[in-house]
């Protein structure tokens, strides 16, 4: 039983109400727990979803984690109460007291604070060394149905509509080269560039203003993903 999910979901996804949990295993695997109204509404790992994916996450080592927004298109797969979904794979004891907790949330239509990155996400280290980059902007991760301000400001205010516009565009210019997806990038606008970089399986996406030499801010980065800064 992994009573240490259990705890994460009480202490960290639930006050939020709305939010994205996300696990890691000390092999730098992820999976993704969707929270809407404070109830479980679908589960990723992999190529696993819903109650598979629920029961697979029960047998992880958990090694750090992060609460993040939730997602916009995320369909709900998951229809049984919180406790009764989270007692087949952990027990009732475990999951006692969960719905008292949610039935004691205030109304869904409260202002709730927005998550933000936790300091024990494992990225957290590299995002402060982003930010301290000279002429940075924001850095945003990408997640399975949109991507994620992490740090940063002034570029915040882009449209989902704009960044998956954005990134279709760009695999279409590495099809075009023959290049296939491009992982790795940068293209430049008239007041800000835009890179790409991909560490532990999670596409980053920075922002840079032009103040910066392209070249001295790209070893800057990859000295901070190599551990080098």
């Amino acid at each position: 039983m992994n009573s240490y999910l259990i705890e994460i979901i009480k202490n960290e996804a639930l006050p939020h109400r709305n939010c994205m949990l996300t696990i890691f295993d000390p092999n730098g695997d992820s999976g993704f727990l969707y929270f809407k109204d404070a109830q479980l509404i679908e589960v990723n790992a992999g190529k696993v979803w819903g109650v598979k994916a629920l029961e697979l996450l029960f047998t992880w080592q958990i090694s750090t984690f992060a609460v993040g927004e939730l997602p916009v298109g995320i369909k709900r797969t998951l229809w049984e109460p919180l406790d009764r979904m989270l007692e087949q794979f952990a027990g009732v004891g475990a999951a006692a007291g969960l719905m008292d907790m949610v039935r004691q949330m205030p109304d869904e239509n409260a202002l709730t604070p927005a998550p933000q990155m936790r300091v024990n996400d494992p990225m957290a280290a590299q995002i402060k060394k982003f930010s301290a980059l000279p002429g940075f902007k924001a850095v945003f991760r990408e997640e399975i149905a949109e991507v994620i301000l992490l740090a940063g400001q002034g570029v915040d205010a882009l449209s989902a509509d704009w960044f998956q516009d954005f990134l279709e565009k760009v695999d279409a210019l590495g099809a075009s080269l023959g290049a296939g997806i491009l992982s790795e990038w940068f293209l430049e606008f008239d007041e800000f560039r835009v890179w790409r970089f991909s560490t532990a399986g999670r596409p980053l996406i920075i922002f840079s203003d032009m103040s910066a030499m392209p070249d001295e801010f790209e070893d800057g980065c990859r000295a901070v993903l190599e551990g080098r800064k």
